[in-house]
């Protein structure tokens, strides 16, 4: 039998954004890693990884994926049956002993009570969000000792926008003040917790250091660009620019979440921030960094 020291992460779509910076950051810190993934060729950068091809739907590439695993790191695909996915994914972790870390949005609160009323109230002001937050209280709920993640808006999804970026314009509809916070501190936060058999379960929010609306975010990308971004409050051109970076059900997430976010406003929460700082060991990474660096990348590149 296989010493628990010898077991492996699993990370499942190590070839995307999230998954993808915390299979990373798992093998910067020494993890032993397992990916599971559609097609090797992507993942090849990932180098000291163990590439599992399969996909979530494969029963057998699960039992592939899961066998010699103590943690999983999961998030939910955009895929119109992500609750069959994430409910089978699940059972698989609780039918191996695999602890499950997984990244996405949640409505925390104490008890199981508070949550479900929580769940009502912004299901009704955000209809597709639905699904996620029963697959998400489902997975918190499990036999899987889980760790459930909650990130705010990401920087990252700034780079959907270059072209426009680059032509002067953020499109973003942030019409409110909403936290965002860098991808890359929360692979950092998720590589500790999967590291970390004794971290405890439940849910813990992950938050960048302050919340900004469009035009401060336009704001930073002129001062790190050196020439003027002005926000350009246009639903036509965000859509086509959503629609023009992304396909299938990731078109559509994107849109209703912003959606959704276009009516909200998410203060940065004292507390939330001091949990962070806390998980990070240092505080998080500001936006005004976050697009400094990447001006830097396509200067570079």
């Amino acid at each position: 039998m296989m010493k628990t020291s010898e077991r492996a992460v699993l990370v499942a779509g190590a070839t995307g954004t999230v998954g993808g910076a915390t299979a990373r950051e798992l093998l910067a810190r020494g993890a032993r890693i397992k990916a599971l993934v559609r097609d090797p060729a992507r993942a090849a950068h990932l180098v000291g990884a163990e590439l599992v091809q399969g996909d979530l739907r494969d029963p057998a590439a699960l039992e592939r994926a899961l066998t010699g695993v103590h943690t999983a790191f999961y998030v939910s695909p955009h895929e119109p049956d992500e609750e069959e996915l994430a409910r089978a994914f699940t059972r698989a972790c609780e039918g191996h002993g695999v602890r499950l870390v997984f990244v996405g949005v949640h409505m925390d609160g104490q008890g199981r009570l508070l949550r479900a009323l929580l769940r009502f109230y912004f299901g009704r002001l955000m209809p597709a969000y639905v699904p996620k937050l029963r697959l998400s209280e489902r997975i918190r709920r499990s036999k899987t000792n889980a760790v459930v993640l909650m990130p705010t808006n990401y920087f990252d999804n700034d780079e959907l926008f270059e072209a426009e970026l680059r032509q002067g314009t953020f499109v973003q509809p942030l019409n409110r003040a909403f936290n965002r916070v860098a991808v890359q501190d929360l692979a950092e936060v998720a590589a500790k917790v999967c590291m970390d058999r004794s971290f405890p379960p439940g849910a813990y929010p992950v938050v960048g250091p302050e919340s900004l609306d469009a035009r401060a975010c336009a704001a930073a990308w002129s001062r790190a660009l050196g020439r003027e971004v002005t926000y350009r409050d246009d639903a036509r051109a965000f859509r086509a620019a959503v629609e023009r970076t992304t396909r299938g059900k990731k078109t559509q997430d994107l849109l209703s979440s912003y959606a959704a976010i276009s009516r909200l406003e998410l203060p940065t929460s004292p507390k939330a921030l001091a949990r962070t700082t806390a998980l990070l060991g240092r505080p998080p990474t500001p936006y005004a960094e976050y697009v400094q660096a990447r001006v830097r990348a396509w200067a570079e590149s």
